[in-house]
This record gives C-alpha cells, sequence and structure tokens, in this order.
C-alpha cells in the first residue's frame, strides 16, 4: 500500500470518527425552537468532515489506480459513484434534521466503510479469494443502489421544508406559515417530552423549558416529578450551567442552604465571566443568562438572599449602555426585585 496510502487510510478513518462523533450530538434530538440555525451549524461541520472523508477516499483510489491494483474498469466506474455517494451522504445529513429519521445515518457510516475495506482488499493478492474486479464491480453496484435510496426520502424532506420560507409580508400567507412553524415545533417538542422519563436528566430538558418554547408549560409540569431535580440544579449552578435561572423559580425546588450557596455562587461567577469576555466598553445588552432570568433572581432573592450579587449584577448592568432597551428593561426589573425585597 505505501505509506501514501496507509497516510490516506489513516486521515479518511479520523474524519469518519470525527464526521460521525459530530452527527452522534445532535441526531435524533428536535431543534430547538427559535435557534434552528445552531442545527444547521451543527449539520454544516458534520458535512463538512464527510466531504473531507470523501476526498481522502477518492485519493485512497487514485493511489490505488496508479499502482495498478485496481483494475482500469472498475477505477472509471468510481470516478462516477464516489460524486453521487458523496452527494448521497451529504443528503442523508441534510434530512436529519428531522428527529424522527435514523436510518440515512446508514449512508455516511457504512459506504466509507466499504469503500475503505475494498482498496485494502484490492492491496493484499495473498488474501484475495474473489477477483478485485468481481469485487469492485459489486462494490460500486451496492454504493449506487444506497446512494439511490435517499433520493425518495430527500424529495419527500424538500417537499415538507418547502413552506419554511416565506415572503415576510403581513398578509394570509405570513400567517399561515407562522402557524405552521408553531404547530410543526409543538409538535416537535411533545414528541421530545413523550420520551422522556423518570431518569431523564435536568439538562435534557432544559431547550424545552426556555421561554420561547411552544412547550414550555409542558415542560415545566414534567420537570417537577423529576425526583432528582433539586441535586441536579445544584450541581447545575456549581458547574455554572448556561441557563438556570429560566426555570429555578418554576420546577418546585426547595432552597436549602446548599442550594442557596451554589445559587449566588453562580450569580457572582456570572458576572465575573461577563466581564471577562467583555471589555472594549458598554454593550447594548446585559446578557441573556440575566435579561431572559429575571424571574431566577427575584426567586434566589425572596428566598436565598443575594443583595452582595444584586450589587454585582446592578453595578455590572449600569456599566453597559444606559439608553439600549434592553439594559433599561433590566434595570427596572431588577429594580421591581429590590423592592420586593
Amino acid at each position: 500500500m505505501g505509506v501514501s496510502g496507509q497516510a490516506l487510510l489513516a486521515l479518511a478513518f479520523l474524519c469518519w470518527i470525527a464526521m460521525l462523533g459530530s452527527i452522534a450530538s445532535w441526531i435524533g434530538k428536535a431543534p430547538t425552537p427559535g435557534r434552528e440555525a445552531d442545527r444547521v451549524v451543527q449539520q454544516t461541520y458534520s458535512a463538512g468532515a464527510a466531504v473531507l472523508l470523501w476526498i481522502f477516499l477518492a485519493a485512497l483510489l487514485l493511489v490505488g489506480s496508479s499502482k495498478h491494483v485496481i483494475p482500469e474498469t472498475v477505477g472509471a466506474i468510481a470516478w462516477i459513484v464516489i460524486p453521487l455517494s458523496a452527494l448521497a451522504a451529504l443528503a442523508a445529513i441534510a434530512v436529519l434534521y428531522d428527529s424522527h429519521r435514523h436510518w440515512p445515518l446508514f449512508l455516511p457510516a457504512v459506504v466509507p466503510l466499504l469503500i475503505a475495506c475494498y482498496v485494502v482488499y484490492a492491496f493484499f493478492p495473498s488474501v484475495q479469494t474473489i477477483s478485485t474486479s468481481t469485487v469492485g464491480l459489486a462494490l460500486w453496484g451496492a454504493v449506487a443502489v444506497l446512494s439511490a435510496s435517499i433520493v425518495p426520502t430527500a424529495t419527500a424532506f424538500l417537499e415538507a421544508h418547502r413552506s419554511d420560507s416565506v415572503r415576510a409580508e403581513p398578509g394570509p400567507e405570513l400567517d399561515r406559515f407562522n402557524a405552521e412553524q408553531r404547530d410543526r415545533a409543538r409538535a416537535d417538542g411533545l414528541a421530545e417530552l413523550s420520551k422522556m422519563d423518570e431518569e431523564t436528566q435536568l439538562y435534557e430538558v432544559v431547550r424545552w423549558m426556555r421561554p420561547n418554547s411552544p412547550v414550555r408549560q409542558e415542560a415545566l409540569e414534567f420537570t417537577r416529578r423529576l425526583p432528582n431535580r433539586q441535586a441536579e440544579m445544584i450541581q447545575m449552578l456549581v458547574s455554572l450551567g448556561s441557563e438556570p435561572l429560566v426555570f429555578i423559580a418554576d420546577i418546585d425546588i426547595h432552597p436549602s442552604p446548599e442550594l442557596c450557596d451554589a445559587a449566588r455562587y453562580w450569580l457572582h461567577k456570572a458576572v465575573v465571566q461577563r466581564l471577562q469576555m467583555f471589555r472594549s466598553g458598554p454593550e447594548p445588552f446585559v446578557g441573556v443568562e440575566f435579561e431572559g432570568g429575571l424571574s431566577g433572581i427575584g426567586w434566589i432573592s425572596a428566598n436565598c438572599g443575594c443583595e452582595k450579587e444584586l450589587d454585582e449584577i446592578e453595578a455590572y448592568a449600569r456599566s453597559q449602555d444606559q439608553n439600549a432597551p434592553a439594559v433599561q428593561k433590566f434595570l427596572t426589573g431588577l429594580a421591581t426585585i429590590r423592592e420586593k425585597k
């Protein structure tokens, strides 16, 4: 095989691992309502790894052809099937956007293995019991069939999401579009919640408890039944989880000394992190964790006492752009919390 072939095989393997690892981080999870672009970015990373993988596989086949271990006919067919299989893999990654689909993962996961195994087989005549021509033709036939199998699913996916683009002009069309999007997001959310049970971890429900979630109330009701929510909330606060203020007041937890210590720690560290992140000057915002977490700050203030931390948060907020609506709204909300205290 030579050094070049071994290097390409190793690089292809690393890209294969990176691609599957990336896909594993989001497959089967419905896009977070209002943050669908995050899913698209994740899929783009997976697709990028897939593109690199297929480039290395093509280079590996080129090395095999140049060393005459791959028959010319098989090599010629490869330059037709390889690009088609790459497009099929990218289409498979795209349709996995819908959380209920899983089978398309078979394409990017298995086809590269088939191609790589064939090249390795071609380089070692001592293990060949069937001619490389026969195996190669069978391989490309199988790859072509597998690649074609994604076409019906991709077509259905495009049809289902065709309404996802619409002119942003007031009227019946935009109203219909918005209603369809809300209904779809709610159906996805309810489907995800239906798969959860008492062993579900608190962090797994977070995205469905955000203010813009179409199933926020259902998610909160479900979370109140989780037996370990108290301990998991404390752990989330100690580990500086990003969004505990959004729901801490709504999941029926007890303001124990341990939890209150963790909550005050979180508030202090959140300000410290903000000061470290933004040093260029006043910003037109305070931070989504604070702006969206006023109810949580109010709960901590009422149940735990956190005057020192409130002073830190207010000082940070007042160091931002005082003319910005988001900053003004937050300071007004903070003042209300302090008046209630």
